[in-house]
């Protein structure tokens, strides 16, 4: 997964980021887990005192892919 956030490091532009509240689950059935609620999408307190993050929630696949040979092809 490293790929992926340098990728945005070197062309942020290929990622649509967006905003909202992240939650990791912690109890046994959920240990992990982790729920994302963009902002606007809830009015609960158990999701608004969450921490703020940007999540890539779209890519541009193929110019995504040419980075990444590009990048890692063996030449």
């Amino acid at each position: 997964h490293d790929a992926f956030p340098l990728a945005y490091i070197m062309q942020p532009e290929l990622f649509e980021m967006t905003q909202g509240n992240m939650r990791i689950g912690t109890d046994e059935l959920h240990k992990g887990q982790t729920s994302f609620a963009p902002h606007n999408t809830t009015t609960s307190e158990y999701w608004l005192t969450m921490p703020e993050v940007s999540v890539a929630t779209k890519v541009n696949h193929d110019a995504l892919t040419q980075l990444f040979v590009d990048t890692y092809a063996l030449t």
